[in-house]
């Protein structure tokens, strides 16, 4: 199984966007994203199932929610719909990403880090998008959440745990 971004319930990876949505803002981090593929990390389990449960169903396969990614803008508008309120995007150029992550040294032992070098080396990608199509003709398994429900999902499991 090859899963893209994993999202949703205890998942520290989106509690920053999350936490800026909840706030009404959210970063847009560069400008080159053209679409990033999700997936609630419960739907990534039920694939993996649905692989196991499929004896006909070999090789290597992606996991997506359906939507063929998200572009900024999508992204902006399921951070909003999870947040229950208007959020609007601050684009931080890369560049300020990059001098930041040499004055602070990138990143911190067990915190995940928007400054770290391979964080930075994703962010100036176009794009990370993925294709599960070959998973839902090889087991029908298609997943149940976008980004949306599995980001509000993930924000009221953050405000239950304390971690907003």
């Amino acid at each position: 199984m090859r899963p893209p971004a994993l999202c949703g319930p205890r998942d520290r990876g989106f509690l920053p966007l999350v936490r800026l949505a909840c706030r009404g803002w959210t970063a847009r981090l560069g400008r080159r994203l053209r679409g990033m593929s999700l997936v609630d990390g419960r739907d990534a389990a039920a694939a993996v199932v649905a692989v196991t449960r499929t004896p006909t169903a070999r090789g290597a396969f992606f996991v997506d929610d359906g939507r063929r990614g998200y572009d900024w803008e999508a992204l902006r508008a399921a951070l909003a719909a999870a947040a229950g309120r208007p959020v609007r995007s601050l684009t931080v150029p890369l560049g300020v990403l990059r001098a930041a992550g040499r004055l602070t040294g990138g990143w911190k032992p067990g915190r995940p880090s928007v400054l770290g070098p391979d964080r930075l080396a994703d962010l100036s990608a176009e794009g990370w998008v993925c294709d599960g199509s070959r998973l839902v003709a090889a087991t029908g398994f298609r997943a149940t959440r976008d980004a949306a429900a599995s980001l509000g999902d993930a924000l009221r499991f953050y405000r239950q745990a304390g971690w907003l």
